[in-house]
This record gives structure tokens, sequence and C-alpha cells, in this order.
């Protein structure tokens, strides 16, 4: 089962490298893309229904909790909860994703 209509990868390729630092993961739940966007708020792009121009804000990630040399990047988990590495331990955000705001890409 495929969470995405291959046709519309166009979008997300011209998407991404303008405005994902960093790939996070993709929802089952939501079929959404997350990623950790340029400004760095956790973000998504719902990939049943791509609104073009649009995605969904969903949480700021402060610096620290980035790995200086990007070598521990956060990831999602299946309940998509989001976890970072931080000072040698973890800091898991629950239900992060559920807070939502739509934005423009500008």
């Amino acid at each position: 089962m495929f969470l995405f209509d291959l046709g519309k990868m166009t979008l997300l390729s011209d998407l991404l490298p303008k405005y994902c630092k960093h790939l996070i993961g993709v929802s089952e739940q939501t079929r959404s893309l997350v990623f950790l966007h340029q400004n760095s708020w956790l973000c998504s792009i719902n990939l049943a229904n791509l609104t073009p121009g649009r995605y969904t804000q969903h949480f700021y990630v402060p610096d620290e909790y980035m790995s200086v040399r990007h070598e521990v990047l956060p990831v999602q988990t299946r309940d998509d909860n989001v976890v970072f590495c931080l000072h040698g331990e973890l800091a898991v955000v629950i239900n992060g994703l559920n807070f939502r705001e739509m934005k423009a890409l500008k």
C-alpha cells in the first residue's frame, strides 16, 4: 500500500530542498510527510491532499535539540511522537503533532 500518489512528487521535490532542513518521517496515521523546516519548526505536509503552497506547522525545535554536526537526528515513533537526543539523553515530544497551524509557503 502506498501512502501517497507518485504523480504528486514534483511538488515535494520542489518544496523539500527549499524548506526542509531534515526529513523526520512519514506518519501513517495522518498520511503526512514530517520534516524540520529551515526556520526550526517541526512541520508536515499531508500527502493524501497536497494543498498547493500550504503546509502545517506543529512546534518549535530549539537549536540545542539538534546536534551541531547533525550526527544524531530526531526520529518519529510509530505513535507520531518525536524523539530528540539531548546531551546524551532522550527527549520525547508526545502529541506534538496534535497542534496544527496552517502556513503558506513564501
